[in-house]
């Protein structure tokens, strides 16, 4: 479940900010040595990449914030909440992995998850975000 909430959100996002381009999505294995018979302790990474309005450098850190979206005309034109990155963000955290990007404002976005697969199928901490709950 946590990682399709990460996917769904991420994706969601690409969507909303991209009028014209593409979006793509991908998954690799961050680790040749694991065995290919089980998912313990294999690392990958998620990435979301697409060719919308892009990030300015100073909104990069804040985006993250619940409630955020950049500046008001951003949250005027596309609508929203604010809060699908942050719940991205603490899933991962709860995942213990890590969220980054690369944004270049008028370029697009890439979204960079990284995660070990163990710390999913173990998780059984109650997010309170998590698709089809009550916040």
């Amino acid at each position: 479940m946590d990682i399709r909430q990460i996917l769904i959100n991420l994706i969601s996002n690409a969507v909303k900010f991209t009028d014209a381009g593409e979006i793509l999505v991908s998954i690799k294995k961050a680790e040749e040595h694991c065995s290919p018979f089980t998912i313990e302790n294999t690392n990958v990474q998620i990435s979301v990449k697409d060719t919308g309005i892009g990030i300015e450098k100073e909104k990069q850190t804040e985006i993250f914030r619940a409630y955020e979206q950049g500046d008001y005309d951003i949250r005027n034109k596309y609508g929203g909440s604010g809060l699908g990155l942050s719940i991205v963000k603490g899933i991962v955290e709860d995942m213990r992995g890590s969220i980054s990007l690369v944004s270049e404002s008028g370029k697009g976005s890439t979204f960079f998850v990284d995660i070990n697969l163990k710390n999913v199928t173990k998780n059984k901490k109650n997010h309170p975000y998590r698709l089809g709950e009550q916040v």
